[in-house]
């Protein structure tokens, strides 16, 4: 469809008159409002339940069983998979003319997926660890699959600003983290102990699931919004008739790089063999994957390392916690308007990624940091300093997800985006298995030394036992390490270059 405002046209003989387009369709300023009233504070809500699942340290913390660490774990692994199992789905196998209402298939199935959360108190109780590993599996999938759906329908609606919705959205789910470490400590004191607790969370994150998922809906595919909320506050957008109405290339070029426009308004529809032969694709993943996969170590070990290794109660290392994540909840909003300022100040204007690769390097330049500096605090016993740069680490975990979705829309064009992000979260999986096997390893070697240590020389002192969680440390230094590399090469997706103006990708930044 041509991006630039058109005269109106007489009707064609095969063309609906316009009163009944008037009658069946709802206008664009109905639409407009639906999305701030309906859409998107229904996407928030999803968001805010799927940020749920990261309030578990508190479980981890007071159930203190590897088996039950990994299995969250194993759970994050399968938010990968649900993501990209249903993306798949959503954007392939679903008919097109479901395609309005496929995200609410998606998220009903969600939702229901995550009352499996309520056996796994029983499996903890009964050591039964192939319960355990299904429960997981299940609240895992269904929680990838309401962050798929919101996620869609959040960039659906407010395609002007998609570093801006992003950031707002993912700001919802370090919101419902804030809010499930609240319940979770609330519910363990209110049912004495931590297994009912799980059981009765999951019960809440399903229903209110439930809830929200019924009211997501795609915009129809020839709706464009009727008012810009660009970081840059420029008119984008026509009021009157919802399209773009700039008459020139020249006027559009001063708000949008002419290159990504042509590509966008000639944008082809990719395969997933497309993108899994793209050399970005593979290089968005060790970047994704450097972002997230430390961050999540600090939402299972946090409360244990506070306790194992500074010697605060259980009751002071959850509210410490609760800081950690207040930092994330601020870093996701945070991030989202960087992406879109620093995609502002291009200055070659012809850098689609600009915004999103300097912002996730940003933030892996400050998880180095930070992991370089936790040891040091460890050593010296500085809570405090070990909490400040947790929250560093946590700030990179929780806007990682913003930008790897940027940088998807960025590479693939917003035509290919949902079907991108769903390949590359396969990232968040690795990362976040690998690093729950490593916690909870870390974590049981740090218990067994801890108490050895302490038969022998009851007044022993953290040094004594830090070194099993310096192996932590040390894979997710190498990790942002590897993803800042990759950060620096990744580039627009040749395919889309070729066919936008029959040259290759060049003109991009690479490491040729």
């Amino acid at each position: 469809m041509d991006i630039h405002t058109r005269a109106p046209d007489s009707p064609s003989p095969t063309s609906p008159s316009p009163a009944f387009l008037a009658s069946t369709t709802p206008s664009s300023s109905d639409l407009t409002t639906r999305r701030w009233y309906v859409q998107v504070p229904a996407c928030c809500l999803l968001q805010i339940t799927f940020g749920l699942f990261y309030a578990s340290g508190v479980f981890i913390a007071e159930i203190d069983s590897p088996l039950f660490t990994f299995s969250i774990g194993v759970a994050g692994f399968s938010i990968a998979v649900g993501i990209t199992f249903f993306g798949v789905l959503m954007n392939r196998l679903i008919p097109t003319s479901h395609s309005v209402l496929a995200p609410v298939y998606i998220a009903v199935i969600g939702a229901l997926a995550l009352f499996a959360q309520v056996l796994m108190p029983h499996a903890v109780a009964s050591d039964n660890s192939v319960l355990l590993l299904a429960s997981a599996v299940a609240v895992g999938l269904g929680s990838g699959a309401i962050y798929l759906a919101s996620v869609d329908v959040l960039q659906s609606w407010v395609p002007e600003a998609p570093g801006v919705i992003m950031g707002i959205g993912m700001l919802c789910g370090g919101v419902g983290s804030l809010i499930g470490i609240r319940v979770d400590i609330v519910l363990t004191q209110l049912l004495g102990g931590p297994l009912p607790a799980l059981g009765v969370s999951g019960a809440i994150a399903g229903v209110v699931a439930l809830a929200s998922a019924v009211l997501v809906r795609r915009p129809p595919p020839d709706w464009t919004p009727t008012s810009s909320v660009t970081a840059s506050g420029a008119p984008v957008m026509d009021e009157e008739c919802g399209t773009v109405s700039l008459h020139s290339d020249s006027e559009l070029a001063a708000l949008l790089p002419l290159s990504t426009l042509e590509l966008m308004r000639n944008c082809p529809q990719l395969t997933v063999k497309d993108i899994l032969t793209d050399r970005s694709f593979y290089l968005l993943l060790v970047a994704f994957a450097a972002t997230v996969g430390p961050g999540f170590g600090f939402v299972l070990a946090f409360q244990k390392m506070a306790y194992t290794l500074f010697g605060v109660s259980m009751a002071e290392a959850n509210r410490l916690y609760f800081s950690v994540t207040f930092a994330g909840v601020a870093g996701r909003l945070v991030t989202g308007w960087t992406v879109d300022k620093l995609q502002s100040l291009d200055s070659r204007d012809e850098d689609s990624l600009y915004g999103a690769r300097k912002t996730n390097m940003i933030l892996l330049v400050g998880q180095t940091i930070a992991l370089l500096a936790i040891p040091v605090s460890i050593h010296n016993g500085h809570v405090g300093a070990f909490t400040v740069a947790s929250a560093a680490v946590y700030v990179t975990f929780s806007g990682g997800v913003v930008v790897a979705a940027c940088m998807v829309r960025g590479i693939y064009m917003p035509r290919n985006a949902s079907l991108g992000f769903s390949l590359v979260a396969v990232s968040i999986g690795f990362g976040d298995v690998f690093f729950s096997w490593i916690v909870a390893w870390c974590g049981d070697l740090s218990d067994v030394e801890k108490s050895y240590a302490s038969a022998i020389s009851p007044g022993v002192t953290s040094e004594a036992h830090q070194g099993d969680y310096n192996i932590f440390l040390l894979f997710g230094l190498l990790w942002s390490l590897c993803g800042l590399a990759a950060s620096l090469c990744i580039e627009v997706s040749p395919t889309l270059m070729a066919h936008g103006d029959g040259e290759t990708a060049s003109g991009y930044d690479s490491c040729d």
